[in-house]
C-alpha cells in the first residue's frame, strides 16, 4: 500500500521522530544526537530541515537529514546542497544519511554522492526516500501504529515486490552529465549521444541486464548493460545512441530484466541535426573561463563569473563546449 504521509501524527515532529528511529534501528554504530533545528522558509513545502549526528567524542562523524513534505513529489538538488557544503567543511564526516518521505532524482543521487566523495572522505552516502521508508513500515506494523492512524477496514500493509522501479528515465545531454545543474531533456535529437539516469528499489543482491524495447529502432545501449544492486534504492546510469532512423516514440522504453522503463517525461525525437554556430565574442568568454577553471585545478585559484544575457542567447551552449572540453572531461563540474 501507498502511505498517507500526510496522516503521520503531530506531523513534521512526528516524521522527525519518525526517521530518528530509522536509523536508528538500521545504522546502529553511533549514538545519534540532534543538532539545532532550521527552518527552510516553507519555500517549496518541504517544511522543516532536521539534523542529526552521532556523538561528538566519536572522531568519525555520522550526519542524518530529513525532509517531509506532504505537498512536493520531489526533493530539488538546493534543498540538499547545505548539507554537503556542511560536510565538506566539517572534514570527519565519514557517512551522511539523507531521509525523506518523496522522492530525489537519480541523478541528483549520483551528483550528490559525486560531490562529496570527491571533495571530502565521505565515502558512504545513502538515501532512503519514500519507497524504502514505506516497505520498511510495511515490514514493521508496529512502527506504523505508532506513527499512523488505525487502517481502515480490508487495508492491509503490503510489502513491494522484490524489485521495482523507483524513478523512470531522465536524459541529459552527453557533454552535460558531469555538470551538477542540467536540466533532463525533453527533445532528443537523431545522430547524438544521451545519458540516461533512473533508480530501482531492490531486497537483495543481484545483477540485472538491461536491453532496449526490440521494436526500438534506430537506438542502441552504448557501454555498461550490467547493473548490481544492492538492497535499497539504486541509481542506474546508461548511454544510449540515436541513429537517423528514429523509431515510434510509443516504442521507445527499454526493460531491467522483465522491468519496463519508460522515460520520466514526454519524449519527443526529432529527425532535426544540432546546428552550432561559433560566435567571436562566446568564444571569448568561453576559452576565459576554461583557463580560469584549468588554474583552479593546478592552483586553487578561484574566479566567479556571472553571465547574463537574454533567454536563446546561447549560454547553456557555453556550458556545453567547457564540458565537453578535453583537459576538463574528467573534472566533476
Amino acid at each position: 500500500m501507498e502511505i498517507a504521509w500526510e496522516q503521520i501524527k503531530d506531523g513534521f515532529r512526528g516524521f522527525e521522530r519518525l526517521a530518528l528511529e530509522f536509523v536508528k534501528k538500521q545504522f546502529k554504530n553511533p549514538t545519534w544526537e540532534k543538532t539545532s533545528e532550521t527552518r527552510d522558509g516553507n519555500k517549496d513545502a518541504i517544511a522543516y530541515v532536521f539534523g542529526y549526528r552521532s556523538n561528538k567524542t566519536q572522531q568519525a562523524q555520522w550526519w542524518m537529514e530529513a525532509k517531509y513534505s506532504t505537498d512536493q513529489a520531489l526533493v530539488t538538488r538546493y534543498r540538499l546542497d547545505a548539507t554537503i557544503v556542511s560536510a565538506i567543511l566539517n572534514g570527519h564526516v565519514k557517512k551522511v544519511v539523507f531521509v525523506t518521505n518523496i522522492a530525489i532524482r537519480a541523478k541528483t543521487i549520483i551528483d550528490i554522492r559525486n560531490a562529496l566523495t570527491k571533495a571530502t572522505s565521505c565515502h558512504d552516502v545513502v538515501f532512503c526516500t519514500k519507497p524504502i521508508l514505506e516497505n520498511w513500515l510495511c515490514k514493521n506494523p508496529n512502527i506504523y501504529r505508532n506513527y499512523f492512524p488505525p487502517l481502515a477496514p480490508g487495508e492491509t500493509l503490503r510489502q513491494s515486490d522484490p524489485i521495482y522501479l523507483t524513478q523512470e528515465i531522465d536524459f541529459y545531454q552527453r557533454s552535460l552529465d558531469s555538470v551538477v545543474f542540467a536540466e533532463p531533456c525533453k527533445i532528443l535529437k537523431c545522430d547524438a549521444r544521451y545519458v540516461g539516469h533512473f533508480s530501482v528499489y531492490c531486497e537483495d543482491n543481484r545483477t540485472v541486464t538491461l536491453k532496449k524495447n526490440r521494436h526500438c529502432q534506430g537506438v542502441s545501449i552504448s557501454g555498461e548493460r550490467t547493473f548490481a544492486l544492492h538492497p535499497g534504492e539504486n541509481p542506474i546510469k546508461f548511454e544510449v545512441a540515436l541513429s537517423s532512423k528514429l523509431p515510434d516514440e510509443s516504442a521507445f522504453y527499454f526493460l531491467l530484466d522483465n522491468i519496463e522503463v519508460f522515460p520520466s517525461n514526454c519524449i519527443h525525437l526529432s529527425s532535426q541535426r544540432s546546428i552550432h554556430y561559433e560566435l567571436p565574442g562566446q568564444k571569448k568568454i568561453v576559452e576565459r573561463i576554461r583557463e580560469s577553471l584549468i588554474q583552479f585545478l593546478r592552483k586553487n585559484y578561484c574566479e566567479y563569473w556571472a553571465i547574463s544575457a537574454a533567454s536563446g542567447s546561447g549560454k547553456t551552449d557555453m556550458l556545453e563546449q567547457l564540458a565537453s572540453d578535453q583537459a576538463l572531461t574528467n573534472e566533476y563540474l
